[in-house]
């Protein structure tokens, strides 16, 4: 067995093992340091992990397997998913680049051989964890005094004098006040990451709305929408409750890693997940969006906070579809024509809106 052979391998050992149940911290941990190790590694399993959601889309779609299960990763090779998917990708390697796309590429009237799509997305893939692991998030953000704010389609990182950093996603503000006795932030509109620094003789306490959320040294992120607020902890223990110290809000609850929050007037709901599941829930402060089989129509609720280019669904069917993947936050563009590409979906745009509605003739069976 080669080298690449074997890397292979391994990256197929290693993807079936993070599908499992039994998945931990340390797996995680040791996969990253495999990974770190090789560029090869990286690419290896990025463009397998490619494959496979590809592969899963596939699922979704139907593509001509209607009743036929998603075969494991072990059986991906002589799967009837797996044959349809590389006839698709040698079709993609031995198509053109469009004019477009040379002209995006900077290369006018080049005739260089285009990439498969599967390489790109894996080195497009690798490129943003390189960035996320090695760069400072430091977007657009105004700052005035002690009020800090995003723009539509804005990231950045505001750090604070105590060593704390919050982390504040598109369309977000925050207030920042840091006393002798307490840091409180208010987070007027959006949503926020906190990594806070201990400091047990000034509590730090987020206000949503009417909503507390009180911690000593934590990580965990906070999305407000309008009333409803989302609580999302991966380290430490976060208390939330009521603004007002005479509250009818039922209750308090203290959350944990992997808890997730919905805090509504009528009290709090709590859901407990894996840490991982809970991290792909931050995966906006990397400049991606992860969907598993989520309904066309929240998914577009999701693009839509980070786009002014609205995408607007013409058709209740179109809705339900649902989409699995990562994808780009502030590129509709990509994700329009990848809907396009792979569902019964009619895309129409325009300077501020990309408009969903159906395509009945398209045949699925023959993509």
């Amino acid at each position: 067995m080669d080298n690449l052979e074997q890397t292979n391998d391994l990256a197929a050992q290693w993807l079936v093992r993070r599908t499992s149940a039994r998945w931990s911290e340390e797996d995680e941990s040791t996969l990253n340091a495999w990974l770190a190790a090789s560029p090869h590694n990286a690419v290896a399993f990025l463009r397998l992990q490619a494959l496979w959601r590809e592969a899963d889309k596939l699922k979704v779609l139907g593509a001509g397997f209607k009743g036929q299960p998603m075969p494991r990763v072990g059986e991906l090779k002589s799967s009837p998913f797996f044959k349809h998917l590389t006839r698709r990708l040698r079709r993609r390697e031995m198509t053109p680049a469009s004019g477009r796309a040379a002209t995006q590429d900077g290369e006018h009237g080049s005739h260089r051989r285009p990439r498969p799509r599967y390489l790109v997305i894996a080195w497009g893939v690798a490129a943003s964890v390189v960035v996320a692991l090695t760069a400072e998030i430091g977007f657009q953000v105004f700052n005035r005094g002690n009020i800090y704010s995003t723009p539509v389609g804005g990231l950045s990182a505001v750090p604070l004098a105590d060593g704390s950093k919050i982390t504040l996603n598109t369309d977000s503000q925050i207030r920042v006040a840091l006393t002798d006795t307490e840091r409180q932030v208010d987070l007027n509109r959006g949503e926020a990451f906190f990594e806070v620094a201990p400091d047990n003789s000034r509590p730090f306490v987020v206000y949503a709305g009417e909503k507390r959320i009180a911690v000593l040294g934590t990580k965990f992120s906070v999305r407000r929408d309008r009333d409803a607020v989302e609580v999302v902890v991966t380290e430490g223990k976060v208390a939330v409750g009521s603004r007002a110290r005479h509250s009818d809000f039922p209750r308090t609850a203290e959350l944990t890693p992997g808890n997730v929050a919905h805090a509504a007037a009528a009290g709090v709901n709590v859901e407990t997940r894996s840490l991982s599941q809970a991290e792909e829930l931050l995966s906006w402060r990397s400049g991606y969006l992860v969907f598993h089989e989520t309904p066309l129509s929240e998914a577009a609720a999701e693009f839509n906070r980070y786009n002014l280019r609205k995408i607007v669904i013409d058709d209740p069917n179109v809705a339900t579809l649902h989409v699995s993947g990562n994808f780009r936050a502030d590129n509709v563009q990509a994700f329009a024509q990848l809907l396009q590409d792979g569902f019964p979906v009619m895309v129409s745009r325009s300077e501020d809106r990309v408009v969903l509605a159906p395509l009945r003739e398209k045949n699925l069976s023959e993509r």
